[in-house]
């Protein structure tokens, strides 16, 4: 599953109520029924995958629960692997029965041809909750400090990254937060999610930001940013938040610089721009029963899924199993498809998207 950080109990930092128990939500999606789309699967047998990243002709898989980074050539449907033996832990999530390590990759243009970065999370010590470069013959290197995360200013469950001119993003479940992290390893605030207030009994609900995107065609920075809620979770109240830096001072933390820009979701673990809105992953239909009926094994009983959001409405368009994160892309002649990760089942599976 989101293998659920140990977001720890701090008053001066993060906030009260971890994430681990932030996913333990009773989903119900606001959805415009419709048939679902067509689907498949393109790879199979992989332990926790998580994040997704569009190369152009390949795609970058952070396969969290096996310890690795894996490039799938999107013309030949061949697979390779591009590092193993990444840190891993094997007792996360509800129960401390479902592996987390990698989180996120991209490529790092800074450090030479073929380089990457990539998250780990789930804190376990010195070798997780940390950004890493990674440069062919090499091995990885750790670029952010070692960090407590019961102490400010360090990262407390990266979950996912985006670079941005020579900076990356980082978004952290573990600090309700977004951190802004330099070529050198410098940790700095970018932007933060207030609770919401008001929705049940005037008690404020936590905004944990997920999966992000940065939106290239918008040429300002625009990262848009996908949440869960927190307790007492609220169905349809997380959102997709646009996140820009608009006076150029480093980060998004003034007024107007976080703002909603899609919402009515509920467990939403990744976002992608598509024409006219958004796609989303939606993590399962009923986030209690997957974590005290059915567990890692029954997951499909309980799927997520996958959306479109236009114009105000959001539009079911497949079933997709404890996904962790979705992408369009355009490489087939047949037309646009999602691609997304699914958790649980450990698959890659393609959605056919109209245009």
């Amino acid at each position: 599953m989101i293998t659920p950080p140990r977001k720890p109990f701090s008053n001066t930092y993060v906030r009260a109520s971890p994430l681990a128990i932030a996913l333990l939500t009773l989903a119900t999606f606001l959805a415009v029924s419709c048939d679902p789309a067509s689907t498949r699967v393109l790879i199979d047998d992989l332990t926790a995958p998580r994040g997704l990243t569009h190369t152009g002709d390949s795609l970058l898989i952070a396969e969290g629960g096996a310890g690795r980074i894996l490039r799938y050539d999107l013309a030949e449907e061949t697979l390779v692997g591009v590092a193993s033996r990444l840190p891993v832990s094997l007792d996360a999530g509800p129960g401390g029965n479902t592996a987390a390590g990698v989180t996120a990759v991209v490529e790092w243009p800074a450090g030479g041809q073929d380089a990457l970065a990539f998250a780990v999370g789930e804190y376990r010590g010195g070798r997780f909750s940390r950004l890493y470069v990674l440069v062919p013959g090499a091995e990885p290197e750790g670029i952010t400090p070692l960090s407590d995360p019961m102490e400010p200013g360090g990262l407390v469950n990266p979950y996912d990254l985006v670079l941005l001119g020579d900076d990356f993003i980082v978004s952290d479940p573990g600090a309700n937060a977004l951190w802004r992290v330099t070529p050198e390893g410098e940790v700095l605030p970018y932007a933060d999610f207030p609770d919401l207030g008001g929705l049940v009994d005037d008690r404020g609900v936590e905004v944990v930001p997920t999966g992000m995107h940065l939106d290239q065609a918008a040429g300002d920075g625009t990262i848009y940013v996908a949440s869960l809620t927190g307790y007492p979770y609220p169905p349809g109240a997380a959102s997709i938040y646009a996140v820009r830096d608009l006076n150029g001072d480093g980060d998004a933390l003034d007024a107007g610089e976080v703002e909603v820009a899609a919402t009515g979701f509920t467990a939403a673990t990744d976002v992608a721009t598509i024409e006219g809105g958004f796609l989303v992953t939606e993590y399962s239909a009923d986030m209690l029963a997957l974590v005290e009926e059915h567990g890692v094994d029954e997951a499909a009983a309980v799927p997520g899924r996958l959306v479109r959001w236009r114009d105000g409405a959001i539009e079911y368009l497949a079933d997709v199993v404890s996904p962790t994160s979705v992408l369009v892309d355009r490489s087939q002649d047949s037309g646009p498809r999602a691609l997304a990760s699914e958790e649980f089942p450990g698959r890659i599976v393609a959605i056919d998207l109209d245009d």
